[in-house]
């Protein structure tokens, strides 16, 4: 697989980051909502979807699925609105997008090298999928 760099723009949505640098494999996936509930097309969009289709595109690149690493960006509270008014800022998109995220990959026992979330500003994140290298920019 040659190695490229996937360039995400993230606000409450989360980046997921995977790679396999045994076997420089890696790829990357973002979304906008936490959970799929079953109902209607079982879509990226959602977090435990997303997670799930990008494993199987990287195990079936020739990954290595017991030496996938994860890096989560994103997930952050961007309207003072909510900042302001909502006491239980956890209860935020972004919070809940982060939650599933990392949900998600201890059950797959994909451990978690890095996170940078729930920010109160934007992020470009470019990821390098030979290395797991990611360069990030807060908008």
């Amino acid at each position: 697989m040659e190695a490229k760099s996937i360039v995400l723009i993230l606000g409450s949505c989360v980046g997921v980051c995977l790679w396999d640098a045994v076997n420089a494999i890696g790829g990357a996936t973002h979304y906008l909502l936490p959970c799929w509930d079953g109902t209607g097309a079982a879509s990226p969009r959602y977090g435990n979807v997303a997670v799930s289709i990008l494993v199987q595109k990287l195990v079936e690149a020739g990954a290595d699925r017991g030496q996938l690493r994860a890096k989560v960006f994103g997930g952050g509270c961007l309207f003072d609105s909510m900042r302001e008014t909502n006491s239980n800022k956890e209860q935020h998109l972004g919070s809940r997008n982060v939650e599933m995220a990392l949900e998600i990959l201890t059950k797959a026992q994909i451990p978690v090298i890095s996170t940078v979330v729930g920010m109160d500003r934007g992020q470009r994140i470019v990821f390098r999928t030979d290395t797991g290298d990611a360069e990030i920019k807060v908008l």
